[in-house]
């Protein structure tokens, strides 16, 4: 696990250090009291801006901070050897979240210096990737406390986790394909609606999908310790 996580940080850092580099060249294009937009309605408006500081630094920084995550995770993590063998999908999901912040800060650049940015496509798309990107990987998380589908019922049966993870895989594939059709359209609300009612009904099917999975295990335990 430490190769890929090296192998992690060093790629993640190199997509933040893009990010501080694409601000600094913006930063001499932008006038110091200009209001930055970095924040969409689901139609596509722009709905709140910021200062020249916080516009171009913020997600930069957040980069960063997740990257410093990387490292910090697996030593607070209780299954620290599940994660070690999910340290493929462990590292895929870190910096597929990064790409995705730093898909969205150029996206931000590009609209401060006047550009016109269709986010009502770009967003969905972007993000149904990387639900596509965070299905193709279930399967392949062992049960941990930090990443996964965590139930009561997971995390109390094997069976149950492995199960519901495969469920799971389809689930988010399902949803990602979803936004991808639904940007090639331009609706960004058809798409806000379709990204949380699959989340929301996905994941309480998962829920029950586990449970049910659970009470069939005769070797799991029980979930709340009792």
């Amino acid at each position: 696990m430490r190769e890929r996580l090296r192998m992690a940080t060093r790629i993640s850092l190199a997509i933040v250090a893009g990010m501080f580099a694409l601000s600094a060249w913006a930063w001499g294009l932008i006038p110091p009291g200009a209001e930055i937009p970095i924040h969409w309605n689901a139609g596509g408006q722009v709905d709140g801006t910021a200062g020249r500081t916080f516009g171009l630094l913020v997600t930069p920084v957040i980069g960063l901070l997740i990257t410093g995550l990387l490292g910090l995770v697996p030593k607070m993590e209780p299954r620290r050897e599940h994660l070690e063998r999910s340290s493929f999908a462990y590292v895929t999901v870190i910096i597929s979240v990064i790409a995705l912040m730093a898909f969205i800060h150029v996206l931000v650049v590009v609209s401060a210096l006047g550009t016109p940015v269709a986010m009502e496509r770009l967003m969905p798309a972007a993000i149904g990737v990387l639900f596509i990107v965070l299905g193709s990987v279930m399967h392949r998380m062992e049960s941990t406390y930090m990443m996964g589908i965590r139930t009561p019922w997971t995390l109390a049966s094997e069976r149950s986790w492995e199960a519901t993870h495969r469920a799971g895989r389809w689930v988010f594939v399902a949803i990602g394909i979803g936004l991808l059709a639904i940007a090639g359209i331009g609706d960004g609300e058809a798409a806000f609606a379709w990204m949380i009612g699959g989340l929301v009904v996905g994941l309480f099917g998962l829920m029950a999908y586990s449970y049910v999975v659970w009470r069939g295990d005769a070797e799991s335990a029980e979930p709340f310790g009792r």
